[in-house]
Formats: C-alpha cells, structure tokens, sequence
C-alpha cells in the first residue's frame, strides 16, 4: 500500500461503527450520475476530443541504451535544424468513423510542447534532426483516435518520438461535475485512479486513511456510465493524517464500452495514467 500523503498532525476519524452499508454507497453514486447526466461534462464526453492518454509518444519499440529516455522523461531538447512554422488543417478520427476537424499546430509549435530546457551539458539531451508529419493511435473517451502528429528524429536514439499536433483550442481536459454542497459523507473512500481496464474489470487505487479498516471497493453501474469508490470501517480514535492507496478491483456485469468512469466523490472522470 502506497502513501500519498503524510501530515504530522493527528485528525479524529469519527466515531467507530459498522461499515458502510451498500445502500450509502449506492445513494451517493445515484446523486453522481444525476450531476454527470445533461452536464456540460458529459456533452464533452461524447462529443468533444479529451485525451486519455500522454500527447507526446515514446518511441514503440521503447529507448535504447543510454540516457535517451531520461532525457525524454525531462523535456531536454535540442534542434539541430529549422522547424517548419506553418500549421494546416486536419481531423481528428473516432473509431465510429466520424471525425473531428483540427488546426494542426507547426512542427516549431509542438517541439515547443515537449522542450521543456536546454541540456545541461553538450553530451546530455535529445537533439532533432529531421522532423515530418504523422498519425497515431491516441487512447480517448470515445475510443482509440486516429489523431496527427509531429514524428521527431534524434541523434542520441534510434527510436521515433511523436508529439499530438492538435491545436490545445481543440483539447478538452478530462472533465469532473460539481456536485454541489454536503461533501463527501463519512466512511466512504475516493477512488484516486485507474490501474488498468479490462471489457469488464476494473483495477484501481482507493484512498483510505490510515487507521481505516474492513476497505471494500465498490461500483455502480448505469447504462451511461460507472462510479467508482469504496467503502471503510473508521477507527473514532485519533489518527495520524495519512492517505494511502489501496489497490482494488471491481468486476462489471457488462462491458464498459464507451461508458466514463466517474469517481463517487468528486464527479471526476477517471483513466488509465500508466
């Protein structure tokens, strides 16, 4: 179990009973998925062009020997030759065959998405040497996207590194609803993310406290959507302010498609970091 967060200071858990029924759980789902239906978020959801997925793409076949793939964690970038400047007109490709049209930014532009500082040092760093056009495959919430790129060459790596050349105009971020007052009842636990998804399972990481006990994740399914947490028995004894990360998995009775995956606290929709 990993900690997120520690605090020196000790907090109250409340008072000690039994845990979380079910039905607590459901109730507070139901309010989530009432917030998320006909919400600007969920228009987007459907409709818009919100990455599940980093924009800027490691070579395939991964990094080779060397510093090269630290240098790419780090954004240290240099370019050997002029970028391009001008941006064109593009689309973005949905599995349904519909499609999204885009400005595709210059290579000069997404270059200035993944450099984020010059190399320290003359040997440290990537440096460009040929840049073209390209597609990918990019994870979205309305599936996998055929979506444009920019595909750098470098000297330091054999690999190709991609950066997505959607104009940011067009990129939506991943959406969460407001749920109004009256917070997050007690003895509820957060979903913090997503681990990895199967056609109908789900692994993810709960938030729970420290002295938090009897960790039960939970899932509640609609034809719409999925919201995610969990529930735990708290401790009512004082309790030094740690969120942990539990790992769990929920199996689903069909499978998710293109339903999001919300978090029952907040309203936050939910992906896959890794």
């Amino acid at each position: 179990m990993a900690v997120l967060l520690l605090s020196a200071c000790a907090v109250e858990n409340g008072d000690a009973g039994e845990p979380v029924p079910p039905g607590d759980f459901a109730a507070r789902a139901d309010a989530v998925a009432g917030a998320w239906r006909g919400s600007a978020a969920a228009t987007a959801w459907k409709t818009g062009f919100i990455p599940l997925s980093e924009l800027t793409l490691a070579p395939e076949a991964g990094f080779g020997a060397g510093n090269a793939k630290a240098a790419f964690m780090d954004g240290q970038f240099r370019t050997a030759i002029k970028l391009p400047t001008a941006t064109a007109k593009g689309a973005v490709t949905f599995p349904d065959g519909s499609t999204l049209p885009v400005t595709v930014v210059s290579a000069e532009a997404a270059y200035q998405q993944i450099d984020r500082g010059e190399p320290s040092c003359e040997t440290c760093g990537l440096t460009v040497t040929a840049v073209r056009p390209g597609t990918a495959k990019l994870r979205t919430s309305r599936g996998i996207a055929t979506v444009p790129t920019w595909v750098f060459t470098v000297k330091e790596d054999p690999g190709l590194i991609a950066r997505v050349a959607v104009d940011p105009g067009a990129v939506t971020p991943v959406p969460e609803v407001p749920l109004g007052p009256g917070g997050m009842p007690g003895g509820l636990a957060t979903a913090q993310d997503l681990i990895k998804t199967t056609d109908t399972a789900i692994d993810f990481n709960l938030g729970v406290g420290a002295c938090d006990s009897e960790i039960t994740p939970r899932v509640q399914e609609y034809d719409d959507l999925i919201v995610l947490g969990g529930t735990v028995r708290t401790s009512g004894e004082v309790c030094i302010a740690i969120l942990k990360l539990h790992p769990a998995s929920v199996a689903l009775t069909k499978p998710i498609g293109a339903r999001p995956i919300v978090e029952v606290a907040s309203g936050r929709a939910l992906w896959v970091t890794g």
